[in-house]
């Protein structure tokens, strides 16, 4: 055996030569690759424990990076990312540890040198709860026009988030943008507090609802005024000073587009031969076919002021 082991010294004297050479300059590559430090996001994974609800607070964190020169500077922020693992979040927990780094496509030949990194965290106690949904319209019905009882399914949905932001909530609302036409769209599911602001930290359970609102025609209700139709004219002497209708204006009830069409409601004329000193008249309106007056009284007092011009002066 001891006469193997001199054989062939001086060649095994070179390979171990070669080798500590080779280890020697590896090592020294590995101590003088680039490097750099980077912005990576973090990116959770897993589910929190029943009850809990985590947010991790920052979204980016600073990590070194090693590899060729030309993969390091193609790195932008961002392109790395960060691992965290909420499931391993448990009560009065400030930080999670990253658990790995993932390389980016463009940069598959780079490394993460040995090192400690952690996010904060903020572990609150979860709650649920199964509310109704409203509906809420962003826009008035056209003139003539309601909207229906809207149809919403699911009819109810669940809010689930921190205790502290559940209990905040106050509605569940689809909000809706009729224009002036039947509405079949699927709406997202606002939670909603008191003074109507979104609560944010919460999450809804199915996140929209299928809404289906008619429009339906109803009997359109205008304020015009009345205008007196005078027929004739009164003899001479006597001139008309004034006028007046008793009421001035009145509310009219009827199909939307016969409403629009009047600007006043004029009586039904009135004759003005033989007035010879102040008159009072009960005379009707004139409505249009299918058009009433709200109050169901079709009378007017018109009251009619002539003086003698033959006087005016004495």
């Amino acid at each position: 055996m001891i006469r193997g082991l001199r054989e062939n010294v001086l060649l095994k004297l070179i390979a171990l030569a070669t080798a500590l050479m080779i280890w020697a300059y590896a090592g020294q590559e590995r101590a003088g690759a680039p490097s750099r430090q980077v912005v990576a996001e973090v990116v959770t994974v897993g589910t929190a424990a029943p009850g809990l609800s985590v947010e991790v607070k920052p979204t980016m964190v600073n990590v070194d990076v090693v590899g060729p020169t030309q993969q390091l500077d193609a790195i932008p922020d961002g392109a790395v990312k960060a691992i965290v693992d909420i499931g391993l979040a448990r009560p009065g927990m400030k930080s999670l540890p990253v658990a790995r780094f993932a390389a980016p496509p463009e940069a598959p030949a780079i490394a993460f040198p040995k090192q400690t990194r952690s996010v904060a965290i903020e572990v609150r106690v979860a709650a649920r709860r199964r509310m109704q949904i409203g509906a809420e319209y962003r826009n008035e019905p056209p003139f003539g026009k309601r909207y229906t009882t809207p149809r919403i399914e699911p009819a109810w949905a669940d809010v689930e988030g921190p205790r502290d932001a559940v209990q905040r909530v106050a509605a569940l609302m689809v909000r809706l943008s009729p224009s002036g036409k039947d509405l079949r769209e699927q709406a997202v599911i606002a939670a909603v507090d008191r003074a109507g602001i979104a609560v944010e930290e919460v999450r809804v359970d199915p996140p929209t609802a299928y809404v289906e609102v008619d429009l339906q025609d109803i009997a359109a209700t205008r304020t015009l005024p009345v205008s007196p139709a005078l027929k004739g004219r009164v003899e001479a002497p006597f001139v008309i000073t004034a006028v007046v209708c008793d009421p001035v204006q009145v509310t009219l009830t009827g199909n939307p587009e016969d409403l629009l069409a009047l600007t006043s409601v004029n009586t039904v004329a009135i004759a003005l031969e033989g007035i010879k000193a102040d008159t009072t008249r009960q005379v009707p309106l004139e409505l249009p076919r299918g058009v009433s007056v709200k109050s169901e009284q079709a009378m007017v007092s018109v009251t009619i002021r002539v003086n003698d011009a033959s006087r005016i002066g004495q």
